[in-house]
């Protein structure tokens, strides 16, 4: 099973999807015994390809916002410590 063939959300597959659909009009009936399995089949590698790549890259985007978090954390904490020392220096 695929997504909805909406060109726009999948631009990489674009011509995959063209292909099936066109195999689809070309092959009324005989789509359902398998005329049209080797452009689906084509078409979901390419989906599958594209989830990859889309994955991978929001990965490396968390990753980065993570790491962001990791240091605001570490600077408040370090300012934190700083200022309690400071405190307790001027208690004395």
């Amino acid at each position: 099973m695929h997504p909805p063939l909406i060109l726009n959300k999948h631009p990489l597959c674009a011509k995959y999807m063209e292909a099936l659909v066109a195999c689809h009009k070309e092959h009324n009936i005989s789509k359902w015994w398998g005329a049209c399995n080797d452009a689906k089949f084509a078409l979901t590698k390419c989906l599958a390809e594209e989830k990859t790549q889309l994955r991978a890259e929001r990965q490396e985007k968390a990753r980065q916002r993570h790491r962001e978090l990791r240091r605001q954390t570490e600077e408040r904490t370090a300012a934190a410590a700083a200022q309690q020392q400071q405190q307790q220096q001027q208690s004395q």
